[in-house]
């Protein structure tokens, strides 16, 4: 009797593991098609992008520039270009050898004198037109000064001295800054005026100005 139970029993588990076993296997085939299903369905649908020669993206390119430099004035004598070529060396307000005969306050106002009736030009520094520092810093670098074009600094580039020190030749700086020129002696003064002026001789016509001496 006891033998016929165990193989009752036997029989009893071996029926109840196989549904089980099958179920599992069952379940394994499931997932394996869905997955096969799945990576077909990918594979069928992918997207891809190609990028042709034509839109690949350039490296960039430097910007060129040059730079123009001011054109030497023609009338300039042999000896003053040598002077005024190491002037820009010695920076601003500095005189170039300034014992020689060349450089003298007198020699600035006589040769400023030549340019009266020159138009007035905003930005010139030429005798095709001058602005009022412009007319200076050119009559300077004949004797070998190099000096900014901008009347407040040029006003900044030597010593004050007081009028009754200046002599023909000094610079006279208006408003702080705003406008200067040449001294022409006897409270005169030798500039270009403004826009619709020219170079000339006129009467110093405020007593808000001082007086500069450069490279002596």
């Amino acid at each position: 009797m006891n033998i016929a139970v165990i193989a009752m029993a036997t029989g009893l588990i071996g029926t109840l593991a196989i549904p089980a076993y099958a179920t599992t296997q069952s379940a394994v085939s499931s997932e394996s098609k869905a997955s096969t299903a799945q990576q077909r369905f990918v594979t069928t649908n992918a997207q891809s992008l190609v990028v042709e020669p034509a839109v690949a993206v350039t490296a960039a390119a430097r910007d060129s520039y040059t730079t123009t430099l001011p054109t030497p004035v023609a009338r300039v004598s042999s000896v003053h270009s040598a002077a005024s070529r190491s002037a820009v060396a010695a920076g601003p307000g500095t005189a170039v050898n300034p014992g020689l005969p060349s450089f003298s306050l007198d020699g600035i106002f006589a040769d400023g004198k030549q340019y009266i009736g020159v138009p007035y030009v905003y930005g010139g520094a030429t005798p095709a037109g001058f602005d009022c520092s412009g007319f200076v810093l050119f009559l300077y670098s004949h004797v070998g000064v190099h000096l900014a074009h901008n009347a407040r600094t040029q006003g900044q580039s030597g010593t004050r001295i007081s009028q009754a020190d200046a002599r023909p030749g000094d610079l006279v700086i208006f408003y702080g800054g705003a406008h200067d020129g040449i001294y022409a002696g006897g409270n005169m003064v030798l500039d270009a005026p403004k826009p619709g002026g020219s170079v000339g001789i006129r009467p110093i016509w405020t007593s808000d100005v001082f007086f500069v001496r450069i490279g002596i």
